[in-house]
């Protein structure tokens, strides 16, 4: 007959099993979810990846503001899709209702950094 501190004993080691297996099941949960982040985190960044790119590196989406440095100085363009029958069939970068599209990886994401280019390209 197992006396008071074998039983006691015994209890303590099935506690401490119980506790190790629940850890052991959490962490597995965590790797788990750690790799399905990690594999929605890839995802993310390739679909990141195909949207176009300012000169300076920065992804734009239609409706962003990029700066050009055009024929008149400094142009404020807003990024919008181009029309079908474009041969870039991508984003361009249009100033108001007329006057010609820019590519996009020929503007600058903020007109502090479109400054910067304007006047290196002079100096």
């Amino acid at each position: 007959m197992p006396t008071d501190w074998e039983r006691g004993y015994d209890i303590a080691k099935a506690e401490q099993a119980d506790k190790i297996e629940w850890l052991e099941s959490v962490c597995r949960g965590h790797v788990a979810l750690n790799l399905e982040q990690a594999e929605t985190i890839e995802r993310l960044e390739a679909f990141v990846d195909k949207l176009p790119k300012t000169k300076d590196g920065v992804h734009v989406l239609p409706g962003d503001i990029v700066w050009h440095n055009g024929e008149h100085g400094l142009e404020r363009r807003n990024v919008q899709w181009s029309p079908p029958a474009s041969p870039s069939s991508g984003y361009l970068a249009w100033y108001g209702l007329s006057g010609p599209p820019v590519i996009i990886s020929c503007c600058y994401s903020t007109r502090e950094v479109a400054e910067k280019a304007w006047e290196e390209s002079d100096g």
